[in-house]
């Protein structure tokens, strides 16, 4: 052995430091945590966007009529409205009627009329899609008649633009794809790494 080598020691190899297993859990949970909020957030704006129903309840001539607008806020476009019939005597369904559903808007506007609604399932459930063209406050008019008798039930809304729903869940399932890539990437690394052993020579 050279005098040289003996007095400048073992050679170490560098290491350059890598994640540990816990790092790498820590950032795991992390990511998890941002994309459940990310999601709630998201359920909450589709819902402030107009995601959930709205109702209107009123009695009118012999029945109690409720009716249901979907989305909850009204927006450009094809909108959905449901129409339940009771009577008002003895509060049971009405399953037989001609429902009618007529509209008109802000100046400008292209109103509707006499858009029929449906009973398909013959249970009182009475539904038809309705165009709005034009953002503002429009009335809604549903006609109904039947054996007990014909009534009219007008109900006021707004009508607004259709938004985006604000998150894009596209771009949510991408970012979750790349994290999830990142993770695997670094647990190779992280299992395929050994301490490095001091070399002597």
């Amino acid at each position: 052995m050279k005098l040289s080598s003996f007095f400048r020691g073992p050679r170490i190899k560098p290491h350059t430091p890598k994640l540990t297993a816990t790092a790498l859990v820590v950032s795991l949970v992390v990511s998890i945590v941002v994309l459940v909020v990310i999601g709630m957030l998201a359920m909450g704006t589709a819902r402030a966007d107009g995601g959930d129903e709205h109702t209107d309840s009123q009695e009118s001539g012999p029945y109690i009529v409720d009716i249901n607008l979907s989305p909850g806020h009204s927006v450009l476009g094809q909108n959905q409205i449901s129409v339940i019939l009771r009577s008002l005597d003895d509060r049971e369904l009405v399953t037989t009627a001609t429902v009618e559903v007529s509209a008109s808007g802000p100046e400008g506007s292209t109103g509707f009329q006499d858009i029929p609604a449906y009973d398909d399932q013959n249970y009182g459930l009475f539904q038809a899609d309705i165009p709005f063209d034009l953002v503002g406050k429009w009335e809604v008019l549903v006609a109904i008649s039947s054996d007990l008798g014909e009534t009219m039930v007008v109900v006021p809304i707004d009508v607004a633009e259709s938004g985006d729903g604000g998150i894009n869940f596209i771009i949510v399932a991408a970012v979750v794809v790349i994290i999830l890539a990142v993770i695997v990437f670094i647990w190779g690394k992280v299992s395929g790494t050994k301490e490095p052993s001091p070399e002597v020579g």
